[in-house]
């Protein structure tokens, strides 16, 4: 049995769709499939990457589309950064994600700790976490190994060296 995986076959999404009573048509086939490459991406970024392979997309399109899409449940937003939302498909599980401050990866939350964090909101102070639009912003670990490796490397004063520029006069 093959692997196809439905965010890169258009026969596939285009089957998906029709099976839970949609049209399959072009501009949400080629965005689901431009969300399965990019994984989170702006309007903006979509529409730049699908444009050399879909020239007559226009970026209205792309909008209307990904609005269509989250009204029937098949993407959802995050507000990751200070710009425009995020897309990515939804795959049933609720996920928060960690941006990382410097290099921009994005990576999804899931698990225990979600969940733990979750259930503490719950009960203190009472609040209901809508997951899919919870981002948290941080270092990721590559970036903070580098940050280490940088510090350690950069050479530091010696106690022989002069921090200050003050020299004394002999008496």
């Amino acid at each position: 049995m093959g692997t196809t995986s439905p965010t890169r076959d258009p026969n596939v999404v285009a089957t998906n769709l029709r099976q839970q009573g949609l049209r399959a048509t072009s501009a949400r086939i080629t965005l689901i499939l431009g969300l399965g490459e990019l994984g989170h991406a702006t309007p903006e970024q979509l529409h730049s990457a699908l444009t050399p392979t879909h020239p007559g997309l226009n970026v209205s399109t792309v909008y209307r589309t990904l609005e269509s899409l989250t009204d029937l449940g098949l993407v959802a937003h995050a507000h990751l950064t200070g710009s425009a939302p995020s897309y990515y498909l939804t795959d049933g599980t609720e996920h928060a994600h960690l941006v990382c401050q410097d290099c921009g990866t994005i990576t999804p939350l899931r698990g225990e700790a979600l969940q733990r964090f979750v259930a503490e909101l719950a009960t203190d102070p009472g609040f209901a976490v809508t997951i899919s639009h919870l981002s948290v912003q941080g270092h990721c670990q590559n970036c903070r190994t580098k940050t280490t490796t940088t510090k350690t490397t950069t050479t530091q004063p010696t106690t022989t060296q002069r921090s200050s520029p003050i020299t004394r006069r002999p008496s």
